[in-house]
């Protein structure tokens, strides 16, 4: 069971995209098309529910994607990951400024 919010590139354009897998079943529940892949994600936890944000540079506000409910029994995850692409295409990512924090304080 997790919620991932990912960067997409899909036949030439990049989406922010959040989804939700509960109980096996997968479900998309936000695609944005973004103007760049060099952009900034945020999960927003309140309660259970999860909110993806996005913005192209720091000085621009956050856009939201979509949200979704996540309410599962346990402590909650989060991981960072990247998915697959083309088999003949070199594509690489990189992360920086990672930082996990409670936006109240």
């Amino acid at each position: 069971n997790f919620v991932k919010f990912i960067s997409e590139h899909i036949d030439g354009k990049m989406y922010a995209v959040i989804c939700r897998e509960q109980g096996g079943r997968g479900r998309v529940f936000g695609k944005v098309k973004a103007p760049s892949a060099d952009m900034q994600l945020r999960l927003v936890v309140r309660g259970s529910r999860v909110t993806g944000q996005w913005r192209v540079k720091e000085t621009h506000p956050w856009l939201d994607s979509g949200s979704c409910e996540f309410d599962v029994p346990g402590d909650r995850c989060f991981g960072l990951f990247t998915q697959n692409g083309p088999k003949d295409q070199v594509r690489w990512v990189r992360f920086d400024s990672f930082v996990i924090t409670d936006l109240k304080k």
